[in-house]
């Protein structure tokens, strides 16, 4: 098993590297966001239209999260290589 992101090596001490990680971790939290905008269904529709839209958008849900999935992988990933770098040395 691995171990967990912050246990890998904490940048405490390292304020830019702090701010790369934060900054890195709203763009993908941004990205990740987008994504549902492609899901929607119609607001005030009866049983059987509700059950048709959602059948119709069940492709875009699928889409999504594929996606989500590919760029949790992505952040993850890119996490542990940024809280693996040694800390700058001052």
């Amino acid at each position: 098993m691995t171990e967990p992101v912050a246990a890998t090596h904490p940048h405490e001490s390292d304020l830019g590297a702090t701010r790369l990680i934060a900054l890195s971790d709203g763009i993908y939290a941004i990205a990740m966001t987008l994504l549902v905008i492609n899901v929607a269904i119609p607001a005030h529709l009866g049983d059987a239209a509700f059950h048709k839209a959602l059948g119709d958008a069940l492709p875009n849900v699928g889409a999504f999260a594929l996606s989500f999935s590919l760029i949790a992988g992505f952040w993850r990933d890119h996490r542990r290589i940024l809280t693996a770098l040694p800390p700058r040395r001052s």
